[in-house]
């Protein structure tokens, strides 16, 4: 690897760990003309300039980035979120109901302490975006299809430390 090879995976590492804090930062709202990226139907990342037709089309639905590598990770975090929604509704015993006070709705989450996806469930209270599941084991499963990498990186903006 050259020394420009490298100045450029640093430029890439510095704009995706600028993503990961983004949670904290204001909302990006771009002005007319300015260059966007978006994800298209395919999953495709677009680059386009800001108007009146793509603020009605693409901002009011929050699929407009002021970076292509910001517009690359929420593809990626979609993409994998839908994955775990289609393990749920194909692996799930039955289906989920929310007043019923005995039946168990697991669902992942990471542990800051312990740096690891864990599982827990819930009764009767469902958190808004959450993929539920019938089973504590369905939900590891969920995990091993998707990736545990991917899931605590583009899920829960973890940034994961390839060795």
């Amino acid at each position: 690897m050259d020394i420009k090879e490298i100045k450029n995976e640093i430029k890439q590492l510095q704009q995706y760990l600028k993503i990961l804090r983004k949670e904290e930062s204001k909302f990006w709202k771009p002005k007319h003309q300015d260059r966007y990226w978006y994800v298209n139907g395919s999953g495709v990342v677009m680059e386009d300039e800001f108007d009146s037709f793509s603020e009605k089309t693409f901002n009011n639905f929050g699929n407009i980035y002021s970076t292509r590598m910001e517009a690359f990770f929420m593809s990626r975090k979609q993409a994998y979120t839908y994955q775990l929604h289609k393990y749920a509704r194909e692996h799930n015993e039955n289906l989920l109901n929310w007043k019923n006070e005995t039946q168990e709705k697991w669902y992942i989450f990471y542990n800051y302490n312990t740096k690891e996806l864990e599982y827990d469930y819930d009764l009767t209270c469902k958190n808004m975006g959450v993929v539920y599941f019938t089973s504590k084991q369905i939900a590891q499963e969920a995990v091993k299809k998707v990736g545990e990498e991917n899931i605590k990186e583009f899920l829960f903006n973890i940034l994961y430390k390839k060795s």
